[in-house]
């Protein structure tokens, strides 16, 4: 059984083509505090939390950076970002609850990876467990920041309702995906309400995933 179980993750390996590529969690929102609120509707005005030494195995590069900016509203109008890690009603898991109470706001989360290799993987996924009304979800990545070869791009989904949202790396233009330094996370929101994202992860091809479960099912076979 010790052979099978040889053969089978080297099986694994070699159909990758090298070693194997996990997921890997950009922001799970499990740590950290986030408490901001922006009420001036004018340009360029934004509520900033910008919080360092995150525990990496939760938020890539231990950094974590959020602005609330309201771009529209009349008297009393708001626009929040709260970092919910006690659980939302209704919702199970943590998460980053964006609010606006005017006619629009953008809300931003970054992360200052440091040469992040992710050309192992095959898409970004964002994860909405609330999503009150209609908003435009981008992506934006920077690669190779700093140097002569630095390239930046973004991809902008249209979204409508909960669930999970892809950003296929093959939709990005132009981008060294082994030398990632910069990921931001947009919700630009033209009506109010309210949105929460529960987590961010960079995913590998199913068929890999499908092989690193065959692996694990070997190696607990064995030990039984």
């Amino acid at each position: 059984m010790k052979t099978l179980v040889i053969l089978t993750a080297v099986s694994i390996i070699l159909a990758l083509g090298g070693p194997l590529q996990a997921v890997v969690i950009i922001d799970d929102f499990e740590v950290g505090s986030i408490d901001i609120r922006d009420t001036d509707t004018a340009v360029n005005v934004r509520a900033t939390r910008n919080e360092l030494g995150l525990d990496t195995s939760h938020v890539v590069g231990g950094r974590r950076f959020t602005q609330a900016n309201l771009r529209g509203g009349a008297g009393g109008s708001y626009a929040d970002a709260d970092l919910v890690t006690d659980g939302l009603p209704g919702v199970s898991d943590d998460g980053i609850q964006y609010a606006l109470d005017g006619s629009s706001a953008i809300f931003d989360t970054e992360y200052f990876p440091s040469s992040l290799d992710l050309s192992a993987e095959s898409q970004f996924l964002v994860s909405l467990s609330t999503v009150d009304a209609q908003m435009d979800l981008w992506c934006n990545i920077v690669t190779n920041s700093g140097e002569p070869s630095e390239v930046e791009d973004f991809v902008t989904k249209t979204v409508s309702a909960a669930g999970t949202v892809p950003f296929l790396i093959t939709e990005f233009s132009g981008l060294d995906f082994e030398d990632v330094d910069f990921i931001q996370v947009r919700v630009t929101a033209n009506t109010s309400g309210l949105w929460v994202i529960d987590d961010i992860r960079a995913v590998p091809e199913p068929a890999t995933l499908s092989l690193l479960t065959l692996g694990g099912l070997a190696l607990l076979r064995r030990r039984g």
